[in-house]
């Protein structure tokens, strides 16, 4: 068991908002669509022991962080679970333990 009381959901969330933090930073745009239908494609393929279902979704954000429109919905969602993230972690309630 993990000491410092986060919970799974919550070190995914973070996990997957440092993956796009750097993601966007760091790769360029029409290579981003690339990974992303990558992902997508492997993502097909999840039942084998290498790759995973999760990387549908990553790959649909990853081609998401191209699309202007999509991208401001993705950053303003991000932006929105990590201040919920620091709530919790400033001992504030999230809206599950309501």
């Amino acid at each position: 068991m993990k000491s410092d009381g986060k919970s799974n959901a919550q070190n995914f969330r973070q996990a997957w908002s440092k993956a796009l933090y750097w993601t966007e930073r760091h790769v360029p745009i029409g290579l981003r669509s690339v990974l992303g239908i990558v992902l997508i494609i492997g993502g097909i393929f999840g039942f084998l022991p290498v790759l995973g279902f999760w990387m549908i979704p990553l790959g649909l954000t990853f081609i998401a962080l191209d699309l202007k429109v999509i991208s401001r919905r993705v950053q303003r969602k991000r932006q929105n679970q990590e201040t919920q993230c620091s709530d919790v972690s400033q001992g504030g309630r999230s809206d599950d333990e309501k």
